[in-house]
């Protein structure tokens, strides 16, 4: 869907927002298949640096300390 240019941006923003909720919410966990998860999420972020950079005013900064790191 991000890749989707049809769908509107701010759509796609809300999208980015929301996978970056999930990567934090798991990141501490122990549980392989939550790792797995979040290392897919974090590999597909990577590939689109500028939609994420467009939704970083979405982003809590609490949320955007621990995740926007981790896409770099």
């Amino acid at each position: 869907m991000l890749d989707n240019h049809q769908i509107l941006q701010d759509k796609r923003d809300i999208l980015i927002e929301a996978l970056c909720v999930l990567i934090f919410d798991n990141v501490k966990t122990d549980d392989k298949a939550n790792q797995d998860l979040i290392n897919k999420l974090i590999k597909e972020l990577k590939k689109r640096p500028t939609d994420v950079s467009n939704a970083k005013n979405l982003i809590s900064d609490y949320i955007a300390e621990v995740v926007l790191p981790m896409l770099k």
